[in-house]
C-alpha cells in the first residue's frame, strides 16, 4: 500500500514529538492550568507542540490548528489539527496512557489521522480509503455484540454539565456492559478501531481530541455519530465510535436519558 506524502510526513512529526514526551516524562518542570481547575499544560505540551508544526511548516504550507497555539493561518485548502499531548494529567502524572495526534482536513473532512504513544511505540495511522493501521498491521473494529461482553469507554470534558452528562452515561451502561476512563479520547478511538474495545461515547471534546481517531475508526470498519444517530458534525459535540454491529443498541440506551437536541 502506499501511503501519500502528507501522512508519511504526520508520522514522522508525531514520532518526532513522541521523542520529546519521552525525554520529559517522568521530569515535568512545569505544571499549569488552564480553562478551569481540571485541565493542564505543561512544558513538555508546549515543546512537542513547537516540534510538530515546525516539521509540517517546512514541508507544507497549511493552515495549523493546534490546541496549545490556537490557529495559524496559511493555505486554506487544508488544515493541520495537532493534539501535542492527549492525555496530558496523565502524562505529567506518571501513568504512561497518552499520545500525539495529528490529522489533516480538507473541506472539514479528515483526509489522514496519525496517533502515537511514544510509551508503547504504537503509531496508529489512516488515510482515506486506505484503511487503519497499527504499525505495519491493518487493524478491524471488534465484531462482539453480546451486551455482556461489551468494553465501552467514555470520555467527557472538564466543565461541571459535561460531567454530570458522562456520569449519568457510566452509570446507566453498567447496568449491562463495562465502562472505562482511561483519559486520552485520541487513545480511546485508536482502542475502539482495533477492537480492544466496542466503543466510545464523548461529551465535551474539542476537534484536536477526536479528528484523528475518527477517522482510524471509520477506516477500521466501525461506525461514528452523534449521540442521535445522525452523522457527525466536526464542529459539534457528543460523538460515538462503535464496531457498528452494537451501535443502534447503545443509542438507543443513552438516548432516554437526555431530552435536549444534540448534534
Amino acid at each position: 500500500m502506499k501511503f501519500s506524502n502528507n501522512l508519511q510526513l504526520a508520522i514522522k512529526a508525531a514520532q518526532a514529538a513522541g521523542l520529546v514526551m519521552v525525554k520529559g516524562y517522568g521530569h515535568i518542570k512545569k505544571i499549569q492550568k488552564k480553562d478551569g481547575d481540571l485541565n493542564f499544560v505543561t512544558d513538555v505540551d508546549k515543546k512537542s507542540e513547537k516540534v510538530i508544526i515546525d516539521i509540517l511548516s517546512k514541508e507544507t504550507d497549511f493552515s495549523i490548528l493546534s490546541e496549545e497555539i490556537g490557529e495559524i493561518k496559511k493555505n486554506e485548502e487544508a488544515l493541520w489539527v495537532i493534539d501535542p499531548i492527549d492525555g496530558t494529567t496523565n502524562f505529567a502524572r506518571g501513568l504512561p496512557i497518552f499520545c500525539v495526534s495529528i490529522a489533516l482536513l480538507k473541506e472539514k473532512e479528515v483526509q489522514l489521522g496519525v496517533i502515537f504513544n511514544p510509551i508503547t511505540n504504537e503509531c496508529f495511522f489512516a488515510e482515506k480509503g486506505q484503511g487503519a493501521y497499527l504499525n505495519d498491521k491493518r487493524i478491524t473494529v471488534s465484531n462482539r455484540r453480546d451486551l455482556s461482553e461489551l468494553i465501552i469507554f467514555v470520555d467527557y470534558g472538564y466543565s461541571k454539565k459535561d460531567r454530570e452528562i458522562g456520569a449519568q452515561v457510566i452509570s446507566n451502561l453498567n447496568k449491562f456492559c463495562s465502562t472505562r476512563i482511561i483519559g486520552s479520547m485520541a487513545l480511546g478511538l485508536c482502542y475502539v478501531a482495533k477492537g480492544s474495545v466496542e466503543g466510545l461515547l464523548d461529551v465535551g471534546a474539542e476537534l484536536w481530541d477526536y479528528a484523528a481517531g475518527l477517522l482510524l475508526v471509520k477506516e477500521a470498519g466501525g461506525k461514528v455519530t452523534n449521540w442521535e444517530n445522525q452523522e457527525f458534525n466536526l464542529d459539534k459535540k457528543f460523538l460515538f465510535a462503535s464496531n457498528g454491529v452494537i451501535h443502534d443498541t447503545i443509542i438507543k440506551n443513552i438516548s432516554s436519558l437526555f431530552p435536549l437536541k444534540r448534534s
